[in-house]
Parts: C-alpha cells; structure tokens; sequence
C-alpha cells in the first residue's frame, strides 16, 4: 500500500547473461513494505555508463534510485530517504554505504575488511561500512550500486560522463557539487551486496577503480584528491626499493624507512580491524598491500593512457521495465 506520494525510479544495468531476480524482488517487497511507489528499468548491455543514462530520460519520478545487479534494497533504507527528503527538500544526491551481504564467504570477509578500514582506504570506508551520522560529503564516501539521485539535476550539470567506467559517479557528484548542490551520505541508507569471490576478480576490481580514478582526473582535475598521491607512491616506491636495495648503491636503513612506517600502519589497521570486528582476518596484510599497488598503479595507467578504455566499445543494450 503507497501510504506517501513519493516514487522511486530503480536503474539496474546488467550483462544479458547476469541474474537480477533477487535484486528486483528487494526492490519491489522494499518499497511495498516502505509505502513507495517504484518502476523498474533493467538495462542489459556493455557499458554500464550508458546503459544508465539510456534510462534516465525515461524515468517519470522525481527520483533515480541507482543500483546494482547484485544490489539488495531493505525496506529500512527506503524509510530512511522518506525521512531525509522531507527534512532537506532541496537535497539533490543522497547515498550511503553497501553493506557485505550476510552471506559472503570467509575470503569476500577478507577483501570487505580492508575496503571498510579508514586507516586502509580513509573517507572511502565509508563506502563499505556505516560510519558516523547523517552528513554533507563527496565522492569520496558514495558509490553508484547504492545512489539516489533527483531527476532533475540531470537537466542543471548533464548525465554521467560516458567516457568514464568505473568512477562515472564521482566526476557526475563533483560536478553537482561544483553547481553548490547539496550531497548527503547517511550510513542507514544501504544496500547489501557481495564482495568478490576471488583474489583475480578483486584484483582487476581494484585496478579498475584506480584506472578510473586516473581517467577521471584527465577529464577532471579539480576533483583530483592529493591524498591518492599515498598509494601512487607506494605503487613506484615499491619496484624502486627492490632496485636500489639489491644494487647496494643507497644505505638500505634510509630507503627502508617509508616501508617500515607503511608497515606499522598496515599492521595496525589489521590488528584493529580485527579487534573491531572480534573476527581474524588471515588474509589482510597481503589485500591491504594489494589494494594500494593495485590502485596506484591503476592510476598510472589510467591517468596516461591517451584513450579511455570505453572508447574501445561498440555500445549495445536492451531496456526492460519491469511490471
């Protein structure tokens, strides 16, 4: 029963082959139990950039919920946007945190340990854990599987910027913010979804985040975020220490010294982590130290690399709304 006139427009693009049963399920039992009205749009196809702006004109709510395949909406989190636009009407992007989903094996545990620790990955933890209150914020601490966004802001700064993928939704709130709009992130406002199943699959996952990054800061340098230099240091410093420490050419205590101090951090967010969460992470020094090499040199390369990879696409998709 719709008990309020608000309305949700839901985007999920998905490879033909992937399964969103479970995902429109969520959405449909949420916001029948939340009093929300909601339409569906499944969108197949190879670039899910476009595949969400092909939607975008075709919505007829107010607002865009963005979400994944993967993506379990709870009726708790509807509640919660009910609660939020009427208090801050002029809002223009709300998100919040996607939470590992309960049933994730012991190795996705791992990778969603490091994600969600502020002395791993800072403000970005955020992404992947429920951390302090209601807040303005920016890119830094939303993610696009968990999104809303109102309609009509596309028409004020443009859709997502389609040379862009992954990191289409931290150009597109840089680009509302720039505009002075309001951004919020409320960490009662999730989303669970899974983490990856293997190291080979986190791995691309997160080299793909730090390509992003890169390409977004060709496109975009005022968004660039000097603290992404920690992890583009490590990614060169790294190869260069094994360099100069077999040669002999440098006093090998002095170039051992930012090692030594990215050690004792690594080494404390994991005992931390672990304290935090009374559960043992076997795994995390070596995603801890995969996670920013990977970055880092994702970012290099996506950063120098002349064309975006989006450019190599033939672009093709299929909408679907669904009843």
């Amino acid at each position: 029963m719709i008990r309020d006139n608000i309305a949700l427009t839901f985007i999920i693009p998905h490879r033909e082959t992937d399964t969103i049963e479970e995902t429109v399920v969520s959405v449909k039992t949420s916001c029948e139990k939340a009093g929300i009205a909601c339409e569906i749009f499944a969108v197949s196809g190879n670039n899910p950039t476009k595949q969400r702006n092909k939607c975008i004109d075709m919505a007829r709510n107010d607002y865009i919920y963005f979400i994944d395949n993967d993506s379990i909406v709870v009726r708790e989190s509807l509640e919660k946007f009910k609660g939020l636009i009427k208090k801050y009407p002029k809002v223009s992007v709300i998100g919040g945190p996607a939470i590992i989903h309960p049933q994730d094996n012991y190795l996705q545990k791992n990778f969603n340990s490091v994600l969600s620790s502020p002395l791993a990955v800072g403000k970005i933890s955020s992404r992947y854990s429920k951390r302090g209150g209601v807040r303005e914020t920016d890119d830094s601490e939303l993610i696009l599987c968990n999104l809303i966004v109102k309609k009509s802001i596309f028409d004020k700064v443009g859709k997502l910027n389609e040379n862009l993928y992954p990191n289409e939704e931290n150009e597109f709130i840089h680009r509302v913010k720039s505009f002075g709009e309001k951004v919020l992130y409320d960490p009662e406002i999730y989303v669970f979804k899974s983490q990856r199943e293997t190291f080979k699959d986190f791995i691309n996952q997160i080299f793909n985040y730090g390509r992003g990054r890169g390409e977004q800061t060709r496109i975009s340098p005022k968004s660039f975020k000097p603290l992404i230099l920690i992890p583009v240091f490590f990614s060169l410093y790294l190869p260069l220490y094994l360099i100069l420490g077999i040669s002999g050419k440098i006093d090998i205590f002095i170039v051992s010294a930012p090692l030594f101090l990215y050690l004792f951090t690594a080494t404390l967010s994991w005992f931390s982590q672990c304290l935090m969460d009374k559960y043992f992470y076997l795994y995390y020094p070596a995603i801890f130290l995969l996670t920013d090499a990977l970055y880092g040199f994702g970012f290099l390369y996506g950063f120098f690399k002349r064309t975006f990879k989006t450019a190599n696409i033939e672009f093709s998709y299929k909408i679907e709304k669904i009843e």
